[in-house]
């Protein structure tokens, strides 16, 4: 993946999850992947336009706050 977006000239790879998702958080972050940012209640405003998404995600877990992983590309990454 990484080198298919150095291909295509990128620098940096980014991916937003919501904070029920363990995991994704366990699978990007034991991949050198940052957490840069919580966006709290990110998902409580989208049902505003979107009410069909779930209340509850993975072992009933509230979702409510989306989380915005990054992992810069350097020239040696593979």
């Amino acid at each position: 993946m990484q080198g298919v977006a150095r291909g295509a000239g990128c620098h940096r790879l980014w991916l937003v999850t919501t904070n029920d998702n363990q995991p994704a958080i366990d699978f990007y972050g034991g991949r050198g992947w940052s957490l840069k940012a919580i966006h709290e209640n990110a998902v409580t405003e989208a049902r505003r336009v979107k009410p069909e998404i779930p209340r509850l995600g993975h072992n009933g877990v509230p979702i409510r706050d989306e989380l915005e992983f990054e992992l810069l590309l350097s020239k040696g990454d593979t």
